[in-house]
């Protein structure tokens, strides 16, 4: 049986990891890039632990009281689906992770990139194992912010600033249309 921890873990860890991030990167450049490759492999390994649940069809569900007053709890739902979409989520930022040592290494401003990306993995691991719409909705709104800072990483090339707010007016189309459906949602069924 799988721990109920591990889900929670699979995307606490890389949001943690991506605010203390700035903090580690004081201690060097090399213990900053290693540091982020870590808390993606510790994601993905997490995620891997959760295998089991996926090959015994089992279902983890947890949840933990979040605003009382409106009867909303915060929770995990790890089933075969959102298992398997956590390893795709977390083996595929693991392999960028480790080909961005390389691929980035000669760039300027390394720690907003590595905490750019170790925050989209968290986000988008929370939108795979959220148990609820307005977890999902927060996990969204991260992997677009996310998106939106790294298309524009070279903020100097005129391109990928004209990219970034590109992406950024796409996303908030979609943010609108899933606010309607979640509130939508709510008010008819008293449930997200």
């Amino acid at each position: 049986m799988v721990n109920y921890l591990i889900p929670w873990l699979v995307f606490i860890i890389p949001i943690i990891g991506a605010l203390l991030l700035p903090f580690i990167s004081r201690f060097g450049n090399q213990i900053r890039d290693y540091t982020a490759i870590g808390i993606s492999f510790l994601s993905a390994i997490l995620a891997l632990l959760m295998m089991p649940l996926a090959f015994s069809g089992e279902t983890l569900h947890h949840q933990v009281s979040w605003i009382p007053s409106l009867n909303i709890s915060a929770g995990v739902l790890a089933d075969p689906l959102s298992v398997l979409l956590s390893n795709v989520v977390a083996w595929i930022s693991l392999s960028i992770m480790v080909y961005s040592l390389g691929y980035m290494k000669h760039e300027e401003n390394m720690t907003r990139y590595w905490f750019l990306m170790i925050f989209f993995i968290g986000s988008m691991q929370l939108i795979v194992i959220s148990d609820n719409f307005l977890q999902l909705f927060f996990g969204w709104e991260g992997v677009g912010l996310c998106s939106y800072f790294l298309i524009g990483f070279w903020f100097k090339k005129e391109s990928a600033n004209a990219a970034a707010i590109k992406a950024f007016v796409v996303n908030r189309a979609g943010d609108f249309g899933l606010a309607i459906g979640i509130f939508l949602i709510f008010y008819l069924f008293g449930t997200i």
